[in-house]
């Protein structure tokens, strides 16, 4: 096991309770870098069957997620900047295969600007509840080859930040956490990307692509074929006026939006009630209980697709459901 410290005395970090102001925290503590880097590097390998641990209870506890929830009875609280699991930037070739990962204070595996990218048979876990956790977030980058993996986290599975181009997301089976993700960041964009043969229990999203204004890039040429949803609350999530739990309201410049083209769903969605009502009572059309787009305020470059576009591609499979 390689164990990250597990208080923040062992970063040389103060406790978050020294501080009275977001302001004094912000002054005196500095980010830890991950537990795992490696920067401007070729051939690297990250592999074998044990386990690296980010020890991250202490970490979330002092999150911005924290803060929101006790905002009425301690306003103010400190929030105190978490650091990414592993993180490889501008690599050529990286494999990483058969390790475990668990409890990042953030983000597990971040490749950022990878080319020819293999993640094999990776399992990563932390509680449903741990916030921003992401399990595996490359981008951006070319070919990216994403199988066979394990993920229990609590926040996206497996997302695409940034852009990526010819990527492969195939036989992994997803519990918790928010699914395949693209975004919200697609500013270098994205295309030729194929998911198949995956499984989603429980996951609170199933296929999401969301962007924020002034974060947006083309997102193009997508594939889902073969997905399993099993208990998921939103199998398909399409959301250009996606707004971080941080912020107010969209950001950025009015110009810099996401644009969709040449988006495939294909096979057969098994799907089964996680809660309400199947189809919902307050849609008319029942595609729309299974799907859901949101306008980006009215704005012209928002692509609206066809809501029988789910229904031509994918046959709902109601008969896991139990009342």
């Amino acid at each position: 096991i390689i164990q990250a410290p597990t208080t923040f005395a062992g970063h040389g970090l103060p406790e978050p309770t020294r501080f009275k102001t977001q302001t004094e925290a912000n002054a005196a503590v500095k980010m830890p870098p991950p537990l795992i880097s490696a920067k401007n590097v070729h051939d690297l390998a990250l592999t074998g069957p044990g386990i690296i641990d980010g020890a991250g209870q202490h970490w979330w506890e002092w999150s911005e997620r924290a803060a929101r929830a006790v905002a009425k009875t301690q306003p103010g609280r400190v929030v105190y900047p978490r650091p990414h699991l592993v993180v490889i930037e501008n690599c050529q070739r990286l494999l990483v295969a058969d390790v475990t990962l668990r409890n990042s204070s953030k983000f597990h595996l971040v490749p950022k600007r990878v080319d020819d990218l293999t993640i094999e048979r990776v399992k990563v876990r932390a509680p449903f509840n741990a916030p921003n956790t992401d399990a595996i977030d490359p981008g951006p980058g070319n070919r990216f080859w994403i199988h066979d993996c394990d993920i229990d986290t609590g926040d996206d599975d497996i997302v695409i930040k940034s852009g990526g181009r010819d990527i492969l997301i195939e036989n992994n089976t997803l519990r918790h956490g928010h699914g395949i993700s693209i975004g919200s960041e697609t500013t270098v964009g994205v295309s030729n990307m194929l998911v198949r043969n995956c499984t989603l229990d429980g996951t609170d999203n199933g296929i999401r692509i969301k962007s924020m204004r002034g974060a947006g890039g083309l997102v193009e040429n997508i594939r889902y074929t073969n997905i399993t949803m099993k208990g998921v609350a939103n199998p398909i999530v399409l959301q250009l006026d996606y707004v971080l739990p941080t912020a107010n309201e969209l950001i950025g410049v009015n110009w810099n939006l996401a644009e969709w083209g040449g988006l495939s769903l294909q096979g057969e969605l098994v799907l089964n009630r996680r809660y309400g009502q199947y189809p919902s009572p307050n849609i008319p059309n029942p595609h729309q209980s299974v799907a859901r787009a949101s306008a980006a305020y009215g704005l012209a470059e928002y692509r609206r697709l066809p809501w029988s576009l789910f229904g031509e591609f994918f046959s709902i499979d109601d008969s896991y459901a139990t009342n």
